[in-house]
């Protein structure tokens, strides 16, 4: 049997009816073009990992983007956000560019 840990349950919890709904929230505040379950799944994942700002940028910085009906640049604009800084540089992190990679696969429709 499967069982979860008291802490790791708690955090699931939290995932669900916290962290989801709110940046749901933030999808429809900034998306203006329908979604498709995986798309919405894969931006809420980005949003998460990034923030407010960077769904801004990604959805309607220019007119190329999501917000025009550019859909299918979105998964090559995820995979540009896999830097952080390091010691105050800019570095491509493995565990970013894995995400990215995901995250783009599953907005494609993508299910692995």
């Amino acid at each position: 049997d499967f069982c979860l840990s008291r802490g790791l349950g708690d955090v699931y919890k939290r995932q669900e009816h916290e962290i989801i709904p709110a940046t749901q929230k933030l999808l429809r505040k900034y998306v203006k073009v329908p979604l498709d379950r995986h798309q919405e799944a894969a931006l809420i994942s980005f949003t998460f990992n990034l923030g407010e700002e960077n769904l801004a940028q990604v959805v309607s910085q220019s007119r190329n983007r999501l917000n025009a009906g550019n859909y299918e640049v979105i998964p090559a604009v995820l995979k540009l956000y896999t830097k952080a800084k390091v010691r105050g540089k800019p570095v491509t992190l493995a565990g970013l560019v894995k995400r990215r990679n995901e995250e783009a696969k599953l907005f494609s429709g993508a299910s692995h």
